[in-house]
């Protein structure tokens, strides 16, 4: 089957942004994903801290009290944490908070024992975490990247189109600096030709005609002394 033709996104892709549009576009990207944590994370990192098997989960633990834990858990985290870096806008993407969140679960399936409480409640906290990010955070997301995908070709389709315009008005002026060029070169010649017209009209002063007739008679002689030169040689 014979190839389909590229899709004008696809042909708008290939016209690469500069690194000052791109940057423009990944900070409103940023922007809108930052307005995303803050806005449906933390109402799950809230019905996670309010369900009823969160209290294992909800402070630091207390290593004083499990003093083996640092040697288990090498980067420890707990859902207080996990709020106060979201309240201070420390999560720029809905992605970091929920690594921060896997590790909290992660954390309790290392330290404790398989079928212990504490682990059962952390693979249970796990499914609504997962219920609540399929059903609000990943259609946003998605949302997200499409939107990203249709500002760069608008941008990208923009700038294809600045820069088309671009080079027609080079060429314009292209065209207009050779065809004034070819104009002044014409009027020049126009010049000269008229300025030797002028001389070639002017009647002879009498110097003039003097002096033309000299030269003519010169040219007479020089013609007559070397014809008879010639017959002389012949004679010889």
């Amino acid at each position: 089957p014979s190839p389909t033709p590229p899709s004008q996104s696809s042909h708008l892709r290939r016209h690469r942004l500069d690194p000052e549009d791109a940057q423009i576009l990944h900070r409103l990207r940023m922007a809108r994903l930052s307005d995303l944590t803050l806005k449906f994370c933390g109402p799950i990192l809230k019905s996670l801290m309010q369900h009823k098997w969160a209290y294992p989960f909800n402070l630091p633990v207390n290593t004083l009290r499990y003093t083996d834990y640092l040697s288990y858990i090498r980067t420890p985290c707990d859902f207080s944490s996990i709020r106060q870096r979201l309240e201070a806008g420390l999560y720029a993407t809905p992605l970091e908070f929920r690594k921060d969140v896997d590790l909290v679960f992660s954390n309790a399936r290392t330290y404790n024992v398989r079928g212990s409480d504490c682990y059962l409640m952390a693979e249970a906290l796990e499914e609504v975490l997962e219920e609540k990010w399929e059903k609000t955070v990943i259609p946003r997301l998605l949302d997200e990247q499409r939107m990203a995908a249709s500002q760069e070709e608008e941008l990208a389709a923009r700038r294809a189109a600045l820069d088309l315009v671009a080079k027609r008005i080079q060429l314009r002026n292209v065209a207009a600096a050779t065809a004034a060029q070819t104009a002044s070169d014409m009027e020049m010649l126009a010049k000269l030709v008229m300025s030797q017209a002028v001389v070639l009209a002017c009647p002879l002063a009498d110097d003039e005609k003097r002096n033309l007739k000299r030269r003519l008679q010169r040219l007479l002689q020089g013609e007559r002394s070397g014809g008879d030169g010639g017959g002389g040689g012949e004679g010889g």
